[in-house]
């Protein structure tokens, strides 16, 4: 159940913050003009904002069962990391940018701090949670090893 409540606070606060964002014109690409190319199905603005939400809403999802499985000692350092690689990756492909020294200067500094932000909580918390089950897991064995 913790999942559940952990992916929805990352969701929230990501795509309320792309919304803060867009509407303060801090980034200069909105997160659902992809959706305008679609031929077949024209939402509206909720619909599109709806999509996005449940598009992030699973990706977090995929990202906590990964740090839950694979972080190690450091999700501060793993957070930083991929938080970083993934938000510049990402507005190199959405603004089509070269790959030159130039082109980090059109890189927006508040998406890839909203970015980190939100990958620590997300490995943070799936960090405790993994941590707490191995706890519990090491309790019951050792009231199961006890003679009675």
């Amino acid at each position: 159940m913790s999942i559940i409540y952990t992916a929805l606070a990352v969701t929230i606060y990501f795509v309320g913050s792309l919304k803060l964002l867009h509407l303060f014109h801090m980034i200069k690409w909105s997160p659902v003009s992809f959706m305008k190319k679609w031929e077949a199905f024209q939402p509206n603005v909720f619909e599109r904002w709806l999509i996005f939400f449940i598009g992030v809403f699973v990706l977090v999802c995929l990202v906590y069962f990964l740090a839950r499985t694979i972080i190690g000692k450091s999700p501060f350092a793993f957070s930083l990391i991929a938080g970083l690689i993934f938000a510049i990756l990402l507005e190199f492909r959405i603004l089509h940018l070269p790959m030159e020294l130039e082109s980090i200067k059109k890189l927006s500094i508040p998406f890839i701090v909203i970015v980190i932000i939100g990958l620590r909580v997300l490995t943070e918390t799936a960090q405790y949670y993994r941590f707490q089950l191995s706890e519990q897991s090491k309790v019951l064995m050792s009231e199961k090893s006890v003679i009675k």
